[in-house]
Order: C-alpha cells, then structure tokens, then sequence
C-alpha cells in the first residue's frame, strides 16, 4: 500500500455501488471549434504536438486493491485533453500547472480562445499563442520531463 500510495498519490476506496453512484453524476463533453489560421501557426502548432507526441508514454494504473476494493485516483479538475498527429495519440487528465503537460493544454486553452475572438481580437491572442508555442519547444527541447517527479509521502 505504501508502494502504491507513492505512485499513485492519495487514493479514494469506492465500493461497486457507490463507484456507480459516482460515475452516474459525471459527464463527457467534447468541444469542437474551428477557425482559419495563418500556415506559420499551424506548423508551428504540429511541432508542438508532434514534440509532445513523441513523449508519451504508457502508465500502468493500480485500479484495485489486494482485497479487491476498486481504486479512483484524485484529479483537479477532471479535463481529459487527447492529442493526435500522424498517427500516434496520447491522453492527459488534469495535468499540473507549469508541467511540460500543463503548458501544452494551457495552449490549447489558447487556442480555443483564439477561434472564439473577434477577428480583431485575434493578433493580440495569437501573440500570446506565439510566446506559449516558444517556451514549450525550448522545454521540448531541453528534455524535459513530462511528468514532475514527487518524493515519497510520509506514512501519516
């Protein structure tokens, strides 16, 4: 348990009812936006995307305890953001701020807010796009972890 406590963090024990109970009040929403953006940023976009894409890696969850109890990880806010490009796919939920991850959805955030401005309103959140799309190729290419590292909890 202490194993799986520094994996995986604080954990909730649902029993099968409740875990039903739970799920019942959640919702899967997709957003789907479009606008025209200039060639540049949409290149720019794919290195982004394809740089984080090359990254992914496949996490191997607990999901129940030796005595069979099911396991649901905490997350903060519960986005699930899933990025695709030529072929690979990958999936991040809730990632933390200022991560290689969290920078990633906060461009899509962005992005988002681009297609919803005015077209005049545009240059201003392309700019901040710009400087989003910059920083998180210079962490790119720094190497940087995608996940932030955390040491081992204490046994309360």
């Amino acid at each position: 348990m202490d194993e799986m406590h520094r994996l995986q963090g604080n954990v909730i024990h649902l029993g099968d009812a409740e875990q039903k109970r739970a799920l019942s009040g959640t919702s899967h929403k997709t957003e789907t936006k479009m606008t025209p953006i200039a060639a540049s940023l949409a290149s720019r976009l794919t290195a982004a995307w394809a740089g984080a894409l090359a990254r992914t890696q496949v996490v191997t969850e607990i999901r129940k305890t030796a005595d069979g109890h099911h396991i649901v990880t905490e997350t903060l806010d519960g986005t699930t953001y899933d990025f695709w490009h030529d072929g690979r796919s990958g999936t991040t939920i809730s990632p933390e701020e200022r991560s290689l991850l969290g920078e990633l959805t906060g461009i899509v955030e962005t992005l988002a807010r681009y297609a919803d401005a005015a077209p005049s309103a545009r240059p201003a959140v392309e700019k901040k796009l710009d400087a989003q799309l910059e920083a998180f190729q210079r962490r790119l290419k720094r190497n940087e972890p995608c996940l932030r590292a955390e040491w081992p909890r204490k046994a309360d």
